[in-house]
């Protein structure tokens, strides 16, 4: 699932140029072009949703063992050391 999650996000940052692009140098004043910000917007919204809701089913199995990631970060990270300081 976090693949086709990951597929997501191209069309997502598209509709986010499309909000921008729409949105560039536009004057104080509404105008009828901001109707083409809904489409985008609700489908970036809806998008978000389903992912959540996604990661949220796919994180809930998920059980730490603190043990193990002690030791498992222990091992994986090298000794301390004290670099002589030359001023």
């Amino acid at each position: 699932m976090p693949e086709l999650v990951r597929g997501k996000t191209g069309r997502v940052n598209g509709h986010l140029v499309a909000l921008l692009t729409l949105m560039k140098s536009q004057p104080l004043a509404y105008n009828k072009d901001n109707q083409e910000d809904k489409e985008p917007l609700f489908d970036t919204v809806d998008t978000l949703l389903v992912t959540l809701e996604i990661y949220a089913d796919m994180l809930r199995g998920i059980k730490v063992d603190k043990a193990a990631m002690r030791l498992a970060a222990a091992e994986a990270l090298p000794p301390p050391q004290t670099l002589p300081i030359t001023w």
